[in-house]
């Protein structure tokens, strides 16, 4: 948990591109290709400097998977090690097909980071958000994802979560946004684990149900619904 969304993008990507974090390794004789999509957040596009230290990126329509898997192919023959990095819903309307590119970094030893703040506690069971429902409960193994305590979760703070362990180690002990950033303050500690209680209880389903109702009657007031990003989407 880091004290926001911001930090652990700041904080994780310079790792993930220096292939050292376990699971995630990338072989001395290649290095990134950062394929990012068009429409991925801007606590993601921001870091674009950052990430080109590193390697080429690059900015796609990932809706258009004839083309990804093109330029997947092109940077295998490069020996180049694609991340792909979205959201899993788009703070910009649309969700991504992410579970066709998950199997696409698995056919190309590539990497999914995923930012799934727009779906955290809105989605799943438990709230556990978007991208974890789409995979039935169970994160990947290519999978990086980040999520933001800051929007339905209730409070605040940055998220990153990976199914190694020895992964999770190594970020607590090299990540400089974890290490220098300073935690959240004790307050918003205690709020999340507030929050936390919620999502474990029968209470959730509830303020789901609550949610997609008052979306659902919004899509039916309001004028202009060709104007509405995601209407009828639930």
């Amino acid at each position: 948990v880091f004290s926001s969304t911001h930090l652990v993008h700041l904080g994780f990507i310079p790792l993930l591109a220096s292939g050292k974090i376990p699971g995630f390794e990338i072989s001395d004789d290649s290095s990134p290709i950062f394929i990012l999509d068009k429409s991925v957040h801007a606590s993601i596009q921001i870091n674009r400097g950052l990430m080109e230290q590193f390697g080429r990126v690059e900015m796609v329509d990932l809706h258009d998977l004839v083309s990804l898997e093109e330029k997947l192919s092109l940077a295998k023959t490069n020996g180049l090690t694609p991340i792909i990095m979205c959201d899993s819903v788009g703070s910009m309307g649309g969700v991504l097909p992410i579970d066709q590119l998950l199997q696409m970094v698995n056919n190309f030893s590539g990497y999914l980071y995923l930012d799934d703040a727009h779906g955290m506690s809105a989605i799943g069971a438990n709230g556990a958000g978007y991208a974890i429902d789409k995979f039935g409960g169970v994160l990947p193994e290519r999978i990086i994802l980040t999520t933001s305590l800051a929007k339905a979760f209730g409070t605040y703070g940055g998220v990153v979560a990976l199914a190694n362990k020895d992964a999770i180690y190594f970020i607590k002990k090299y990540c400089s946004t974890y290490i220098f950033s300073g935690p959240p303050i004790n307050p918003l500690i205690n709020a999340s684990i507030e929050s936390a209680q919620i999502h474990l209880s029968p209470e959730l389903l509830t303020l789901q149900q609550r949610l997609y109702d008052n979306l659902k009657l919004f899509d039916q007031l309001i004028l202009n619904k060709d104007r509405i990003i995601n209407a009828y989407s639930k």
